[in-house]
């Protein structure tokens, strides 16, 4: 990715630092990119940690509830933003909402719901990456 690429998403992702992007039980800021050595740029949050997909996850669903749920926590939204969030667009990859099964309001980007692991304890740590857990696998959010 080039360095202008770069800086016009983390500039776009700075947006939307206002708009109260958070995780469950737990604040943080918005969306950003991250140099990552082995597999390029990826997604995670202001604090640099890493976000995952979960192939699990039908289209605009989360099928991660529960004890899923406690493990990898979803990116969440507060309805206010819920509108801003849609809008975004990010050098082509759009942010977006989805309500999930417990009224609770879902981050996306590229389409697929996103969330953190309780493997990764430092940021930039990746150790969900590629895990078979819940019915699925976990990967992380590539930056093209």
């Amino acid at each position: 990715m080039s360095w202008r690429l770069c800086l016009i998403l983390v500039m776009a992702l700075g947006v939307l630092g206002p708009l109260g992007i958070a995780q469950a039980q737990e604040s943080a800021g918005p969306l950003a990119v991250r140099q990552n050595g082995w597999s390029g740029s990826i997604a995670t949050d202001l604090d640099g940690r890493t976000v995952y997909t979960f192939s699990g996850d039908g289209a605009g669903t989360s099928a991660c509830m529960s004890a899923c749920a406690e493990s990898w926590p979803p990116v969440l939204v507060d309805e206010g933003s819920r509108d801003a969030v849609s809008r975004a667009t990010l050098s082509g990859i759009g942010l977006g909402v989805i309500a999930r099964d417990d009224g609770t309001l879902q981050v996306t980007l590229q389409g697929k719901p996103v969330y953190r692991s309780m493997l990764d304890s430092e940021p930039g740590d990746t150790l969900g990456n590629a895990k078979d857990e819940f019915g699925g696998t976990w990967a992380v959010v590539p930056i093209v």
